[in-house]
């Protein structure tokens, strides 16, 4: 079964049945009482969750649509930065013509990573194509990436995932040297106060609750870890109709995750380069690169040189760099 809600000044009505943990239902006008049945589900999660620190199996899940160069890019910083690969990548995609389709087709031959599966999500609801994958993974973590971000570091995926997710909600896109939010028109983003990890000294630990901008965004789709079976569960729970509005829906329990501490490097690992948009449900900031030149530019058998991308030291998350065509 399905709760509805809504967020502003006032709480109209909240009706939760979540049979699969037991919470009560409960109708109310007051804001305290979205945090108890935040508490409740936090509760239920967390009790079923392992605290120690240890590595686990990792998979992830990259959503694109009408931009395989930019996807491209993608895999191959993916290929050349990661020492350790995913279990498995899961790619989500949609084409608007045929054209799209041939240049996705094109480009599973050119891959050399092995380990992806491919799903094209076709005339399906994203929101069904997201569970079917959701519901195959058998990994205890899960993180998400859209296909305009390049890797731009080296990663060690035993070292993000020790963190436990009932207690940490790990950042690949966030680092000390971030000083802006691109989101924000650039307005100058503080850095919160960290503390070093005893566990790994490259690591930075700080509240979430108590950043600003992106230091205070626990539910990002852009390389942040979670448990599979809690975004699972939210995933199954909520409505959305793409990469985007999955994001914001997720947004209303952000005081759950914000309770968990953050954790990144000291350096990003990677950049997201918005140089087009792909989606109608927001009015993202965006370059001018448009997804036909793009397409133009694969069918002539150009590509990303992503290598130009590693070791940039960028200033905010997102970030409209050169594109080195080659």
């Amino acid at each position: 079964m399905i709760f509805r809600f809504k967020m502003g000044k006032i709480i109209n009505l909240f009706n939760f049945i979540l049979k699969n943990f037991r919470v009560q239902i409960i109708k109310s006008e007051r804001m305290n009482d979205l945090l108890k049945i935040e508490n409740d589900v936090e509760w239920q999660i967390k009790k079923n969750q392992d605290s120690s620190y240890r590595t686990r199996s990792v998979s992830t899940i990259i959503f694109s649509k009408d931009r395989p160069l930019q996807l491209h890019a993608l895999l191959n910083s993916i290929y050349d930065q990661f020492t350790e690969k995913p279990n498995k990548i899961y790619i989500l995609y949609k084409c608007s013509t045929s054209s799209y389709e041939k240049a996705y087709l094109e480009l599973k031959k050119e891959t050399p990573l092995k380990s992806i599966i491919w799903n094209d999500q076709g005339t399906k609801l994203f929101k069904t194509s997201l569970l079917d994958i959701l519901h195959s993974i058998n990994d205890e973590i899960i993180f998400f990436l859209v296909d305009d971000i390049i890797f731009i570091r080296p990663v060690i995926l035993s070292d993000w995932t020790i963190w436990p997710p009932s207690d940490f909600v790990a950042s690949m896109r966030l680092g000390n040297h971030l000083n802006c939010c691109f989101n924000k028109k650039n307005v100058a983003m503080p850095l919160p106060i960290f503390r070093n990890s005893n566990v790994l000294k490259e690591f930075l630990i700080w509240d979430w609750s108590k950043g600003q901008y992106d230091w205070q965004y626990p539910l990002s789709v852009d390389g942040h870890f979670f448990s599979t079976s809690e975004l699972t569960f939210f995933a199954e729970l909520l409505d959305y109709k793409a990469p985007n509005s999955f994001e914001a829906s997720l947004q209303p329990y952000q005081n759950i995750f914000s309770r968990r501490m953050g954790v990144c490097m000291n350096e990003t690992r990677l950049l997201n380069v918005p140089a087009n948009i792909v989606q109608d449900e927001y009015e993202n900031i965006h370059g001018t690169f448009t997804t036909e030149e793009a397409l133009k530019y694969w069918s002539q058998g150009k590509r990303i040189d992503v290598s130009q991308y590693y070791g940039f030291k960028n200033q905010s998350v997102h970030e409209l760099v050169k594109l080195y065509i080659k």
